[in-house]
């Protein structure tokens, strides 16, 4: 019997009608009779000993003998592990055995902020389709090949994209073993599939990261093709986007159409026309609006069909509008000068267009945080990036404007040899993180097109474009293509400039478009 009011997930066991004990073993919780009057009570009847208090008790002690023949067994559980996984600290494949046990369930929820999952493969292939993957936008995609036979294996693996199909690499994968392929340093594209192939049957899985992996998602690869796809989860409320990918491995044209199936009934979903060897997206949100929406898809040739729903969780952006007057100061930390200096009229105009662009984020749910309360709020470089640090921000976006610049322009900071500053005086060179700077750079792309895009529907100004921070010399010591401030930055950083005259007449027109830039990046 499973009642109401217990725990989550948790599993009651009792007889029916009888009072109960409650003992917890993880999250099972199992219910025995007691004797009637129970424990606590201060005065009892006397009772008889009758058959039905002998088997109750009975039942009791048994029940308290067997959880304690099970402790040991209970406190060392371990899980298994699968193949999955972006290679951290190498390569790692499993069948059939358990890591070691952690010894704290605390600890474990406490040290990890993110996951994903999948059903594990109970028969092997000679061929694996992937529908999902993407290598733009910060996202980075992994194919994972086991090969747990006894024989090498040939392993092949060909990139489907909008355009049609990209050789991807070939290499012999030997018995027992696990390879990964990171699908980034083979081509650059917002849609790809991949088909694995091999001359004995293997194991292929797919796990996609983003937003510098703070989230991540996992599936098994599909070993045969088919005519109808089903998938039952999606949501196109609530800040969640549904995605919906199609691959099409043959060598023929694929007459697609989906069908998406809510509460209310069967909502008629797009018709395409899917070229042999490519892939195509279907975003769910574009057709409906639902909390609940399952999708099939039906195609007159056999496809590979899989489902992504992204959420975004509360979001944390800061907003650095440029300049303020602060002291000279070498920080012990990097040698650099943290020195701020106050720039009219530029204070003002930025300062005011990152007023308008938060409140349209957080009229979008998004947490905004400013590096400054005031116009002249004395706020010098380090602190700008301190702030953004702190408030465990998604990203940092410095605001600025440039009377010389002749139109809208993203700079992020490079990578090497572009990823440094000197300071004069204290003679020392400080260097940006390195995955800052690749999150950043990453990142940088999504604002700006989007950003820009928005602009354009607005007011016209000339595309700057993206740019590697080249500004050298700052007046202050400082010296070197990075700006001073992204040295010190935990999350990615990059930097908006705009012609002064156009940003100080159009500045609610700038505010969208940094709004729209920023929920691109989310």
């Amino acid at each position: 019997m499973i009642e109401p009011g217990t725990f989550p997930g948790e599993t009651v066991v009792r007889p029916m009608g009888a009072r109960r004990w409650r003992g917890v073993v993880g999250r099972h919780v199992l219910l025995w009779p007691l004797p009637r009057g129970g424990a606590g009570t201060r005065k009892r009847k006397r009772e008889a000993w009758g058959p039905g208090r002998i088997v109750s008790s009975i039942l009791l002690f048994a029940a308290i003998a067997a959880f304690l023949l099970a402790l040991p067994f209970l406190m060392s559980r371990g899980k298994v592990g699968l193949p999955t996984g972006a290679p951290v600290t190498g390569d790692f494949a499993t069948v059939g055995t358990a890591p070691p046990a952690l010894s704290s369930v605390g600890a474990m929820a406490l040290e990890r902020s993110f996951a994903h999952d999948s059903l594990g493969a109970s028969q092997l292939s000679a061929k694996w389709y992937l529908a999902e993957g993407c290598t733009e936008g910060g996202f980075e995609t992994f194919v994972l090949v086991q090969n747990p036979g006894e024989e090498p294996a040939q392993i092949a693996l060909d990139f489907m994209t909008p355009q049609g199909t990209v050789e991807g690499p070939r290499q012999v994968l030997a018995p027992g073993t696990r390879s990964t392929f990171r699908v980034n340093d083979h081509l650059s594209c917002w849609e790809v599939s991949t088909r694995v192939s091999s001359d004995v049957p293997v194991v292929a899985e797919r796990a996609v990261y983003g937003g510098a992996r703070s989230f991540a998602h996992d599936s098994l690869g599909a070993s045969q093709l088919s005519a109808k796809w089903y998938l039952a989860e999606g949501c196109t409320e609530g800040g969640f986007e549904t995605f919906v990918l199609v691959q099409n491995p043959g060598e023929e044209p694929a007459q697609i159409a989906l069908d998406f199936m809510t509460p209310q009934g069967t909502v008629e979903g797009p018709r395409q026309v899917l070229a042999p060897g490519t892939r195509s997206t279907f975003r769910v949100n574009d057709h409906l609006s639902c909390w609940e929406v399952s999708t099939r898809v039906s195609s007159d040739v056999p496809v590979v069909a899989e489902r992504a729903v992204y959420g975004r969780r509360d979001a944390v952006v800061c907003l650095d509008p440029g300049h303020a007057e602060t002291p000279y100061f070498i920080d012990p930390e990097t040698g650099l000068n943290t020195r701020d200096w106050a720039n009219h009229p530029e204070m003002e105009i930025v300062y005011d267009i990152c007023l308008r662009a938060r409140e349209l984020l957080e009229a979008q749910g998004v947490k905004v945080v400013m590096t400054k309360s005031s116009v002249d709020e004395p706020v010098d470089l380090k602190q700008r990036a301190l702030i953004a640090n702190q408030a465990g921000a998604l990203l940092i976006l410095h605001v600025h404007t440039d009377p010389g610049l002749p139109g809208f322009t993203t700079f992020y900071p490079g990578p090497p040899p572009y990823d440094w500053k000197a300071n004069t005086d204290s003679g020392r060179t400080a260097h940006i993180d390195p995955q800052v700077q690749a999150a950043s750079q990453s990142m940088a792309p999504v604002f700006h097109h989007a950003a820009y895009a928005r602009l354009r529907e607005l007011a016209y100004t000339q595309d700057g474009g993206l740019r590697v921070e080249d500004r050298g010399a700052t007046g202050t010591g400082n010296y070197g293509p990075i700006f001073t401030y992204d040295i010190w930055s935990e999350v990615p950083t990059f930097t908006l400039e705009n012609n002064q005259d156009f940003a100080d007449a159009h500045r609610q027109e700038l505010a969208e478009a940094i709004a729209a830039g920023i929920l691109a990046c989310l």
